[in-house]
């Protein structure tokens, strides 16, 4: 299996088989994903291009990652998607924690709240209730 290499001037380069001392397939897929996960979608977009233009066995078509020749904007499309959708997965879920946490808080604290002022009704509501016994055993 050819990997690409993405180098800091922007150039790729094929590159077989795996890193050395690093065979395991789990590493490799961790990698992977971890470079999903914390990819710049506008940079990775740039070098995808590059890539596949590079790629092209014939104007405008390339092989896509199933094998069948397509053309290279579809395939662009097709990675690029994935990209996009990788890169904000850890954005979405932070935002959305907090947003979680911030309305399990404020439902804590108005549900404590009004737990309290319950109590306070029925020690208020007890209260008058004794006073009004004392009140009627003191008229008979």
């Amino acid at each position: 299996i050819g990997r690409y290499i993405l180098c800091v001037d922007g150039n790729a380069r094929l590159e077989s088989g795996s890193i050395p001392g690093r065979g395991n397939s789990t590493y490799e897929h961790s990698v992977d994903v971890m470079d999903k996960l914390t990819r710049d979608p506008f940079q990775a977009s740039l070098r995808t291009s590059q890539i596949l233009h590079n790629q092209e066995h014939s104007p405008g078509k390339v092989l896509s990652t199933d094998g069948k020749e397509t053309s290279t904007s579809s395939e662009l499309y097709k990675q690029m998607y994935t990209t996009c959708l990788w890169a904000n997965i850890i954005p979405f879920l932070a935002e959305l924690t907090v947003q979680h946490g911030v309305l399990l808080y404020g439902y804590g604290v108005y549900y404590m709240e009004k737990k309290r002022r319950r109590k306070e009704r029925e020690m208020s509501n007890s209260d008058g209730d004794e006073q009004c016994k004392d009140e009627q055993d003191e008229t008979e």
